[in-house]
């Protein structure tokens, strides 16, 4: 088969997923790239090239510029090196998330070619979840764009330093177009490239997560079926298969995305430092509109996407438990009577599905929710009371 008719099955069988795949092409990550022959004079031969090189430079030229920015910010200003190096490993880990995603690609092709083999297998359609796919895309665009917006159009309001760092060091004073477009520019620039891989990589989480729970739901609902009615070897048989076929995508799927959701986490929990920090620093001072702005971002993307995928994640075991609790009523009502039938279901019992983790670190499960954030506001807490005149 040719890598054009490739890619239009991965393109049908992937609408499930509404314009998540079209996100990701736009941050240089094309999922359905399977060896494509584009020539670079034709339109798109072009843009799939200028996709795949423009936001990776902005991306490094970021981080250069962030890094940079830092040094001259601390030796210039004297500024407090807690906040700055949390800003700067926030950036940092943003770039670590989008070349984790970038080798994904193959998988995430394969994963898209198992889910729907699995639910051909078992005659059962996924739930779709491309509404709330879009509708988080939606919402992700426009928390950055109107944090980006709110903060170019109260810059002039904003502190020596902070229009220092959006102006190259060298228009600060500079209030006509030209220094009001560069400092436009940067702060563009630096929200998508700081706010939209993370939230990306954990709207992809989340959407891999809930995918593999979902056939996990189906598995059930066949082995229900199977229960409720007289067992058959042969269904029995059939059913193993696609039960080992599903224990070697989750592991997959925890093998490829624990790292993702470590660094998701280290990144949101940078994100509430710096929140922290920030009111901390400015407490007693004038708050600027702009890193406002800024730190009110900062507080959502970490908050909404870390208990998203969190709660994604912690589904698979859920549907795990069921899927086991049903197996071990099938194995009861099998018995004696059908000893080939009763050591398969024996071999699927045996079997045990892996917890997904943070890169082996922490089970992500809804407790892990309530003792992070808890965790955090005990410190916040602890902070205020201690800086409290």
């Amino acid at each position: 088969m040719r890598s054009k008719d490739i890619t239009g099955i991965l393109k049908i069988i992937s609408r499930s997923y509404g314009f998540l795949w079209t996100f990701l092409h736009l941050l240089g990550i094309d999922v359905h790239d399977v060896g494509r022959n584009e020539t670079f004079f034709s339109i798109k031969g072009f843009t799939n090239k200028v996709f795949k090189i423009l936001f990776p430079s902005l991306m490094y030229l970021t981080q250069i510029y962030v890094i940079s920015h830092g040094i001259l910010y601390a030796v210039i200003y004297g500024a407090d090196y807690k906040i700055l190096l949390c800003f700067t490993s926030i950036n940092l880990l943003s770039l670590a998330l989008w070349h984790n995603l970038h080798r994904k690609k193959v998988f995430l092709r394969d994963f898209i070619v198992k889910c729907e083999r699995l639910q051909f297998s078992f005659q059962r359609s996924l739930t779709s979840i491309n509404i709330v796919i879009n509708l988080c895309l939606g919402l992700i665009v426009l928390i950055t764009t109107v944090t980006a917006i709110s903060s170019i159009f109260n810059i002039k309001q904003a502190s020596l330093e902070l229009k220092a760092y959006y102006s190259f060091f060298m228009l600060v004073d500079r209030e006509d177009i030209v220094g009001m477009l560069v400092k436009s520019i940067l702060i563009v620039i630096q929200y998508v490239c700081m706010f939209i891989p993370p939230a990306i990589a954990a709207l992809l989480s989340g959407a891999i997560y809930f995918k593999t729970s979902d056939l996990l739901l189906k598995l059930r609902e066949n082995l229900e079926s199977i229960k409720m009615n007289v067992l058959y070897h042969n269904e029995i048989s059939k059913l193993s298969v696609n039960y080992n076929f599903l224990y070697l995508l989750v592991h997959e799927v925890e093998k490829e995305f624990s790292l993702t959701v470590f660094l998701l986490l280290c990144s949101h929990w940078f994100n509430l430092n710096t929140v922290l920090l920030s009111y901390i620093l400015y407490a007693g001072d004038f708050l600027s509109y702009s890193l406002a702005c800024h730190i009110i971002a900062q507080l959502i993307f970490a908050v909404t996407l870390n208990i998203g995928v969190i709660l994604c994640a912690s589904r698979i075991s859920y549907q795990v438990f069921r899927v086991q609790t049903t197996l071990q009523v099938v194995h009861n009502k099998v018995g004696t009577v059908e000893p080939k039938t009763l050591q398969i279901v024996k071999n699927m019992l045996d079997i045990k599905f892996p917890e997904m983790t943070a890169y082996g670190i922490v089970k992500l499960n809804p407790s892990l929710i309530v003792s992070s954030f808890g965790s955090v506001l005990t410190y916040g807490l602890l902070v205020i009371n201690v800086n409290r005149p």
